[in-house]
């Protein structure tokens, strides 16, 4: 147990030292969590360490990586980019799974069932570095940036059909058709709890906890929802991550989507990081050096491969616009390429001796991403004709985020109001609340409302805080509005805020943050007062008291409703 103690305590410690380093020079945090691996794995000497424990807790990780997977998939959106997705998409992975599969049988001598995981797992790529950047810089709006998307949501459905590959290539003892049998039954019973669950008896759980408002009820019940998903998955034979997929898809449709995958996201990204260092931990540091330029080459010709693959895939059905970029953006292997090698490992599909090289080539295209990616337009110059390549810059597409809005947080009667008058002038708007019948309700009236903790970043990401043009915090909860506050800053430092508090106390306790304008109810309520009191705006003869004994002199010129006396 010590010794366990202390190689939790350095291997942390060392991920945190070595991914404040990395961040800084764009290189994602999984490549930090891998090299902390391969570090505790020499300190430690885990080379001949049953490392089967971790691997189960590890494994969670790929679980709650496929149920975020689940919370994004959504028909409506793939409707509207059907070509990109189900036609370059579908195309990509088909194809590059078949020439991969083909050099690993014929050229590096693996059997067919190796080939097939090798080359499946080489089709994907990385889809939280690619995203994560374009997003940063922009260019998701361009016709690479749109088509890289397309091909990235169909990768990311196309994991599940993989892990199911690996499930069944693990039976023994049956034929196929017997295998496939018992998998669709299996499949059939599985997809009918779940989904009976989750229409009849879900959405109650979840209104039942949220009206009991307390936010640990509700994380609690959301790990309860993915781990007896997972468990119901892998007892009818399936693995853990296909039944928190379809427990992500059961959830997306609801109002809760936004903030379960906020509360979720911290629990995914600690897993996917003990999963990452575990991965790590099996890197023999001494065989990448003594085997480097094998490594190098690997790395840079399956990018180079894979390349040409989905730069000749995009072309042949039509599209000229964007096609190089989109290749070298999805050129390299991807974060759950590595799942699928492990998972290919613990069933023995895959000998360690070619996992390791094919795990660290995968790292080795995943440090590069950033760079290149950051560089993409001088790489395209250098292969693409000058003339094309100005053509592609000109036709950009219309961003698919919103833009120019305003974000409302809050959704009680004040922020009510607000969007009622926003919808009245015809200005675009999106509110927040943590109130699961106002969010009910104001989706019923046909307001832009979404469920959600406005103080969390990732909520704020989801109603585009970055592209608003102001911020209305309504909220009466005088601690929350400073959190809130404080957490928009954080993503937009520049935004325009405008924070409704109910003193000057409340004031003064936000004083030190940015904002744009605070404005005290009570102050402004009053001032309306005193305007209407001390104004005779006259329907009838009647003339109150304060108007017909009041100086003129008092309060500046007289108005004309008084001139008119």
């Amino acid at each position: 147990m010590d010794n366990i103690l202390l190689l939790i305590i350095v291997a942390t410690a060392i991920s945190i030292f070595l991914n404040t380093y990395l961040k800084k020079h764009g290189v994602p945090t999984i490549i930090g969590y891998i090299i902390s691996g391969a570090a505790i794995g020499v300190i430690f000497d885990l080379k001949n360490v049953d490392s089967h424990v971790l691997h189960e807790i590890a494994e969670f990780g790929i679980v709650f990586l496929m149920f975020t997977i689940g919370l994004e998939f959504s028909i409506n959106h793939l409707k509207t980019m059907k070509k990109e997705v189900f036609i370059n998409g579908s195309l990509q992975v088909l194809v590059s799974g078949i020439i991969f599969s083909q050099i690993a049988y014929h050229i590096f001598g693996l059997d067919e069932k190796s080939s097939l995981i090798v080359a499946a797992a080489i089709a994907l790529s990385s889809t939280a570095i690619v995203l994560k950047t374009l997003s940063e810089t922009g260019e998701i709006s361009k016709p690479y940036g749109r088509l890289s998307l397309g091909v990235l949501l169909l990768q990311d459905i196309a994991v599940v059909p993989i892990l199911l590959m690996i499930t069944l290539f693990t039976q023994t003892g049956t034929s196929v058709e017997a295998l496939l049998g018992k998998t669709f039954i299996s499949g059939v019973v599985t997809l009918g709890i779940l989904y009976v669950f989750g229409k009849y008896v879900l959405s109650y759980v979840f209104k039942k906890v949220i009206d009991a408002k307390s936010h640990e009820i509700f994380i609690t019940t959301i790990l309860l929802v993915v781990v007896s998903a997972s468990t119901l998955a892998h007892y009818f034979g399936f693995s853990y991550s296909l039944g928190a997929f379809i427990a992500g898809i059961l959830i997306a449709e609801t109002t809760y989507k936004h903030q379960i995958e906020a509360d979720l996201a911290p629990f995914r990204d600690v897993l996917l990081g003990v999963f990452f260092v575990a991965v790590g931990m099996q890197i023999d540091l001494g065989y990448f050096f003594s085997n480097i330029f094998l490594i190098l080459a690997l790395a840079v010709g399956m990018m180079v491969l894979k390349a040409i693959i989905i730069a000749g895939v995009i072309r042949s059905v039509g599209v000229k616009i964007g096609t190089l970029k989109t290749a070298i953006t999805l050129s390299q292997v991807g974060e759950f390429s590595f799942a699928v090698f492990e998972l290919a490992k613990k069933e023995g599909l895959l000998a360690n001796e070619i996992a390791q090289p094919l795990v660290m080539a995968v790292v080795l295209s995943m440090i590069v991403t950033p760079f290149i990616l950051k560089n993409i337009d001088t790489i395209a110059l250098f292969f693409e004709s000058r003339g094309r390549t100005r053509d592609e810059e000109m036709c950009i597409l219309k961003p698919s985020k919103i833009e120019n809005h305003v974000v409302i947080c809050g959704y009680g009667i004040l922020g009510q109001e607000v969007a009622s008058m926003l919808k009245r002038m015809d200005i675009p708007y999106i509110a927040v609340d943590m109130h699961r019948q106002l969010v009910e309700e104001g989706i019923k009236r046909g307001d832009a409302v979404i469920f959600g903790n406005a103080a969390q970043r990732s909520i704020l990401n989801e109603v585009h805080v970055k592209t608003c043009s102001a911020v209305i915090i309504a909220i009466d909860d005088e601690h929350k509005t400073r959190l809130v506050s404080q957490s928009v800053l954080e993503l937009a430092p520049r935004a325009n805020i405008i924070v409704k508090v109910s003193n000057a106390n409340v004031e003064t306790e936000i004083d030190d943050l940015p904002i744009t304008h605070v404005v005290d109810q009570h102050e402004e309520v009053a001032k309306v007062l005193i305007d209407h009191a001390i104004t005779c705006k006259m329907a009838n003869a009647y003339i109150p008291k304060v108007c017909r004994d009041c100086k003129p002199e008092a309060y500046g010129k007289p108005s004309d409703s008084l001139g008119s006396i």
